[in-house]
């Protein structure tokens, strides 16, 4: 895991050296081991390692092929490149045993028909010195990122928005669109980012860049999977998942470095590290966060797991004064803004500060096996719609929208649609602020689009083939899933020089669960089938108790410890551009009262982005 970065002159740029030396410099968190520069005519490729496969010098980066006309950079991890190497293996002389050289391989022999091989988390760029083409690409599921800027005359791409703006080859600005998207649903949805000009290449696409031009291309979609397999039994189904579950995590498991997982406590992350005890010869490490709030602590049920499975475990309990400590350095580790992330930010400066580079995560499964109260909302949506007359619905919804409470709003919004489709369903689901909300922050969002809708609505006659439950889980893996969990997952981890895997997230096992019938899923109360599929069998009490969810008390402190840094913050964005001043500081006011109308959500939303304007010297 690493950060890449690279800068292609395509007419009159000078200082590429320099630009990249100042977009490496910002990547340095994420590859501590050894730093990589490589250039030649108009092209300036950089690298820093945090070494996990193949530890040699060897193994650095960029690296040169054979022939010496392909270079490349990588970031991640390819968790089968040993079964690739064995199909290559008289295509191609290996001088490492790292997975960096087996994609260049790779490429050499199949062009970009080589990311049909791969069951990865990579972000990558390789350059053709015969053909002065820059080829990339980013994994199917969105895990690692890959930003890139352009105009006439460069080409700037690196694993971080920050380190993008820290080449002074533009000024920045921010994108009115991402802002939009981020207040809407707490993060920036690709190919957007905040800053105009910038953008990010979408998952599972790969781009080609020349002087000539540039070539975008979907080579992975998650929508175009098959939606059925042959008629199984429940028996058979969990058999199938178990299979699947285990080979993930067995292959995410490889590493010439010791591992850990983020053991929370709750069933993903319980059962990722059951199997993973499993399958290994040697105890294996687990690390959890509490609270001392317990309303908010799941320490409890971490330590009864790793108790159970032997590992050794690490717990840390969280206060106030604690959190307080390290706010500003995880708030400066946001390269994008984000409703989230400081949470991942703590366990992984936790697990790292210990030596450890690499992590296990439980991230996944909610959504792959309807563990999100959404996925029962969204059923009885749709059987409300079948059997209840629309103009009822609606009468009882455009009632509840009267309402302060802003939950009852949502409700009657949701009862007000004129029909049960996804695409209409699940934006309001996930949004934070309404369009009505935006338009009293900044009148200039109502000529802006909603990009969840838009993602939706264009793929409605592919994802119409799935079940429901299906359908709900394509819509969260490719809109909360991959814009606010993978990319705070990435840039917190990274962050402390951590490697963070998420095996429930791995592609074959994806493909599977969205053949399941729904009637198998059966969300109400735990995720079933889940629990029923997994060889390492949970404790009753953690399976049955109420789900909680990995979050701080941030209402209770926002109001106490910390409010200064709140209010501090609200008060200087009431002073910016962006947002109409009495709208921000009446908020600020309604929060302080408890006015159900604004939550903390609400709140830390725009403290987060005054903090990430500041940080990035933006005006």
């Amino acid at each position: 895991m690493c950060g890449i970065a690279g800068v292609f002159e395509l007419g009159e740029y000078s200082n590429k050296s320099y630009t990249l030396k100042l977009m490496l410099d910002k990547l340095s968190h994420r590859g501590p081991d050894s730093e990589g520069i490589w250039e030649e005519g108009s092209i300036v490729l950089g690298h820093r390692r945090l070494s996990i496969i193949d530890l040699s010098e060897s193994a650095n980066q960029p690296m040169i092929d054979n022939t010496s006309n392909y270079i490349i950079v990588y970031n991640g991890e390819l968790y089968n490149y040993k079964e690739i190497k064995e199909l290559l293996q008289f295509d191609y002389e290996f001088k490492t045993g790292s997975d960096t050289e087996v994609i260049l391989a790779s490429f050499i022999k199949w062009g970009n028909k080589c990311l049909d091989y791969f069951n990865g988390i990579f972000a990558f760029a390789i350059w053709d010195k015969h053909k002065e083409e820059l080829f990339l690409a980013r994994d199917q599921i969105g895990i690692k990122p890959l930003f890139f800027y352009r105009d006439k005359n460069v080409f700037l791409f690196s694993s971080e928005l920050a380190s993008i703006l820290k080449s002074n080859a533009f000024k920045a600005s921010v994108n009115l669109q991402g802002l939009k998207d981020y207040l809407k649903y707490q993060s920036v949805h690709e190919p957007n980012t905040m800053v105009s000009g910038v953008y990010q290449i979408r998952a599972g696409y790969s781009m080609i860049v020349s002087k000539k031009g540039g070539f975008l291309e979907n080579y992975w979609n998650i929508s175009d999977l098959p939606t059925s397999t042959s008629p199984k039994t429940y028996l058979e189904t969990t058999k199938e998942v178990n299979f699947a579950l285990n080979k993930a995590i067995e292959r995410q498991l490889v590493s010439d470095v010791p591992l850990s997982i983020f053991l929370s406590g709750g069933i993903d992350s319980s059962i990722v590290a059951g199997i993973a005890s499993n399958l290994s010869s040697q105890p294996i490490n687990t690390f959890s966060i509490g609270f001392d709030d317990k309303k908010f602590d799941e320490s409890k049920y971490a330590n009864l797991i790793a108790k159970n499975i032997k590992s050794n475990h690490t717990g840390l309990i969280i206060k106030p004064d604690y959190f307080m400590d390290y706010l500003p350095e995880s708030l400066k580790a946001l390269s994008s803004p984000s409703g989230d992330g400081p949470n991942t930010y703590l366990i992984s400066k936790l697990v790292s500060n210990t030596g450890i580079k690499v992590a296990l995560s439980g991230l996944g499964g909610d959504e792959l096996f309807a563990g999100y109260p959404h996925f029962i909302k969204y059923e009885k949506v749709n059987k409300l719609h079948d059997v209840v007359p629309l103009w009822i619905s609606q009468s009882v919804g455009n009632i509840l929208t009267t309402t302060t409470s802003e939950k009852l709003n949502k409700i009657g919004r949701i009862l007000s649609m004129q029909s049960s489709n996804l695409w209409d369903y699940y934006p309001i689901s996930r949004e934070i602020y309404t369009d009505l909300e935006l338009k009293e922050l900044n009148p200039l969002f109502e000529f802006t689009y909603d990009t969840v809708f838009e993602s939706l609505f264009q793929s409605r006659e592919k994802l119409v083939r799935f079940e429901k439950y299906s359908q709900y889980s394509i819509a969260e893996l490719i809109n909360y899933t991959k814009n606010v969990l993978l990319e705070d997952a990435d840039q917190m981890s990274m962050a402390n020089g951590l490697e963070l895997r998420v095996p429930l997230l791995d592609i074959d096992l994806i493909s599977l669960c969205l053949t399941i019938p729904d009637q198998y899923k059966n969300p109400k109360g735990y995720k079933k089938l889940l629990v029923d599929s997994s060889e390492y069998k949970l404790p009753q009490e953690l399976v049955h108790r109420k789900k909680m969810g990995f979050s701080f008390p941030w209402e209770k402190w926002m109001r106490n410890e910390l409010f200064s840094f709140c209010e501090g913050n609200m008060k200087k964005l009431s002073q910016r551009e962006y947002f109409n001043s009495a709208v921000i500081l009446n908020m600020w006011k309604m929060f302080l009262s408890k006015d159900p109308k604004i939550t903390w959500v609400n709140i830390w939303l725009l403290v987060v982005f005054e903090s990430w304007l500041e940080n990035n010297n933006i005006n």
